[in-house]
């Protein structure tokens, strides 16, 4: 009988670490082929509708001035006004504040008054709450006229000789508001007459 060495085995067993790389090595092949062939897929989808796209958009722009002209009065009217800075010295503000007391906010009113002879589409305003020294504690925007009139913040136009009251909500140590016009813009009258004949 033959002796027999002892048999020496060797553990091929790949460790956990390389077992890790390996597999984030596949997951990023495959990310890689996924986004090759999305982008590719994406630009011949491109290309095939970017002509149609290009073609919708030119016959939308040719047809701008039928669309505008077949739109409701309401909103086509407001499509033609123009920005007027020189018709602010038509427009008077003036500003009341009854401060509030204890526990409550005060209250303030601002009142706009179109004295001249057009109508204002678009009138907005910057609203600064001062205190007894003159300092100022808040900021806000507001519109005193709109194109159109929908909601609270969307008053509508201010006509000639027309005055608008709009109430505000002051701080306790409000004492003064300030206004200023910051926009103001008019309907243009012959621009809307000029549309409606075309």
């Amino acid at each position: 009988m033959q002796r027999r060495d002892d048999y020496t085995w060797n553990d091929r067993r790949p460790s956990t670490l390389g077992t890790f790389f390996k597999c984030i090595t596949a997951v990023t092949v495959v990310g890689i082929g996924c986004g090759t062939g999305l982008a590719i897929r994406g630009m011949n989808l491109l290309d095939a509708k970017s002509g149609q796209i290009l073609s919708t958009a030119g016959k939308a722009f040719s047809d701008l001035p039928n669309l505008i002209k077949d739109l409701p009065p309401v909103l086509s009217d407001a499509l033609h006004d123009q920005r007027d800075p020189r018709y602010t010295s038509q427009i008077k503000l003036e500003t009341v504040v009854k401060p509030g007391d204890e526990g409550h906010t005060g209250r303030g009113v601002i009142v706009i008054e179109n004295s001249g002879a057009k109508v204002v589409s678009m009138l907005a305003l910057r609203v600064v709450g001062l205190d007894g020294n003159d300092e100022p504690l808040r900021e806000s925007s507001l519109y005193g006229a709109t194109p159109v009139a929908a909601d609270n913040d969307w008053r509508g136009p201010l006509f000639p000789g027309t005055t608008r009251k709009i109430p505000l909500t002051c701080g306790r140590s409000t004492r003064k508001i300030e206004v200023e016009i910051s926009d103001l813009r008019t309907w243009d009258e012959k621009a809307a007459e000029l549309a409606s004949r075309n």
